[in-house]
């Protein structure tokens, strides 16, 4: 038994102090922390005992940064393995989230996004703009502790891996079936300071199926109607809107409801369409014990 995460940490561990040295390894570690159910050793949670006085009755703020927290120590762990192995100067570390944390439930996620728009489940800023960072020896001392502002999709690590590696990363069955190429962008010219422009020039954010007047968009008949849409009954804001039960023949419907652009000197700008929930702001002790914006009165 034990916390799920020290378990696969120590798991992972284990793998990096029993690998050799002399031959390349790619390592995955997505931790279940930082997310639902909110649990965390009592050792890190008293951490952040001093947060409890303004925090919501079952301290989900307070819990969701021992999360963190946890994370952050794991993050170390890994990094104290590698520098033992005598690994840590031909390693490239990449820390990313997938989302950005959710605000909903009145403040009972007990994630804050301050100071975007919104959260995980819709298109604002706080949904899809995530943290992230680079690390590790292979880094070039030039690129470490700066600030990059291109536009990148967490999808365009894949590109990136497999350039380091030397592997195509073309989906050669795709192609002959007539697909689109994979939407995923090499960053490695970035990442060794060859260059400071992102390779990446737009990025469609989706949504579910919705009747659209693009005559390039794929035909509504084309999308099973049966596929069950993402929707959590206890989140107020994430429902899908379904399409008529019986679109006009020839309707056209498109997953891609805003975009953002880069244009270099000319900045980013982004582009949303549709009703988006939770256009709301938090601020930076979020939730707390005055948070309610759901309020019944």
């Amino acid at each position: 038994g034990g916390y799920e995460d020290s378990l696969f940490e120590k798991h992972a561990l284990a793998l990096v102090e029993g690998h050799d040295a002399a031959v390349p390894l790619f390592l995955f570690f997505a931790p279940h922390i930082v997310h639902t159910p909110l649990q965390v050793p009592q050792e890190y949670a008293d951490r952040f005992a001093f947060i409890a006085p303004t925090d919501k009755p079952r301290h989900q703020r307070q819990v969701y940064h021992a999360m963190v927290s946890f994370a952050d120590d794991i993050v170390g762990n890994y990094t104290a393995a590698f520098k033992r192995k005598g690994m840590w100067d031909d390693t490239l570390v990449v820390f990313s989230t997938d989302n950005g944390g959710p605000v909903y439930g009145n403040g009972t996620a007990g994630a804050n996004n301050f100071p975007l728009r919104g959260g995980k489940m819709n298109n604002w800023e706080g949904g899809i703009r995530g943290n992230a960072f680079v690390s590790g020896g292979f880094l070039p001392p030039s690129r470490r502790g700066i600030k990059w502002d291109g536009l990148a999709a967490l999808w365009d690590w894949y590109a990136t891996f497999s350039a380091l590696a030397g592997v195509d990363a073309t989906d050669h069955r795709a192609a002959k079936a007539s697909l689109p190429p994979i939407d995923s962008h090499d960053l490695s010219a970035v990442l060794l300071g060859k260059t400071l422009a992102s390779p990446r020039a737009e990025l469609p954010i989706g949504t579910e199926p919705r009747l659209s007047n693009l005559s390039s968009a794929p035909l509504c008949a084309s999308y099973n109607r049966a596929t069950p849409y993402y929707d959590e009954p206890s989140v107020v804001g994430d429902e899908p809107k379904p399409l008529p039960d019986s679109p006009p023949p020839g309707s056209r419907c498109t997953t891609v409801s805003a975009l953002i652009v880069d244009e270099g000197k000319g900045g980013l700008w982004k582009l949303l369409t549709g009703t988006v929930e939770q256009a709301m702001y938090t601020g930076p002790a979020y939730p707390n014990s005055t948070t309610d914006e759901v309020s019944s009165h």
